[in-house]
């Protein structure tokens, strides 16, 4: 496999836009997204925790710590997710760290106010297909989604991710509004070997620090980046395999 770092396919040039004081690495924290508010004790969690459509997790900024059951919070690829977001429901206020394999999201979501504080295999996972029904089993839920998801990452920090921050594993339109990364090979990826993810990816006001590798990468040649006010130290804003 070949690699480039831009590919004419890929807007990944920053191009300056003023910071919306909203959100941003500036320690303002964003507004709840608007829904049904719930909350689980914090400290550590042996089983996935699941936000239902609709509802809006708030954590409060307390503490959830992956226990041994979900993982080793390792590379295993087979560990089971801290947190579970059916099609429509939000994460919000949430600090977490240990074992587990962070969140995953089943279709349309939102992840606001939330820190990762030593990535495990991944922070945030979009599903597949496959994955999708994988989740839904483990919440009790449909995998059925309504229509191409969106997924909201805003005002979160992911600290210390070994390889990635995001793993897309289907064709979603996914927003990093502003956002942090202090350590990643990568920030962003989509499924490796399928040429099928045409996801698209806005980063707006965010800050990428000690990322090895680059911000966007992808072997999807219809998948697109778009970048904006963006602070990085990554040698490649994006790569794209077989370009």
């Amino acid at each position: 496999n070949g690699a480039s770092p831009t590919n004419p396919g890929h807007s990944a040039t920053p191009t300056p836009t003023p910071t919306d004081g909203a959100h941003g690495p500036t320690g303002t924290q964003a507004p709840l997204p608007p829904g049904k508010v719930v909350t689980a004790p914090p400290g550590v969690q042996n089983k996935p925790i699941v936000v239902h459509k609709g509802e809006v997790f708030d954590g409060k900024g307390q503490t959830y710590v992956g226990g041994p059951c979900l993982g080793k919070g390792d590379q295993d690829e087979h560990q089971q997710p801290m947190f579970i977001v059916e099609d429509g429901g939000s994460l919000c206020n949430v600090n977490m760290t240990g074992g587990g394999d962070g969140v995953h999201f089943i279709g349309n979501g939102k992840m606001v106010n939330c820190v990762n504080e030593d990535v495990s295999e991944d922070a945030v996972t979009i599903d597949g297909l496959g994955n999708r029904e994988h989740d839904a089993g483990i919440a009790g839920g449909s995998p059925e989604v309504s229509g191409r998801p969106k997924v909201e990452i805003i005002n979160c920090t992911f600290k210390n991710a070994a390889d990635k921050v995001v793993q897309d594993n289907g064709a979603a339109d996914v927003v990093m509004s502003g956002d942090t990364v202090n350590g990643a090979s990568k920030v962003f990826r989509t499924n490796g070997g399928h040429a099928d993810i045409d996801s698209h990816l806005l980063v707006e006001n965010c800050n990428f620090n000690q990322v090895k590798e680059a911000v966007f990468r992808t072997d999807a040649p219809g998948a697109t980046a778009e970048m904006s006010n963006l602070k990085t130290d990554a040698p490649n804003e994006a790569i794209v395999l077989n370009a």
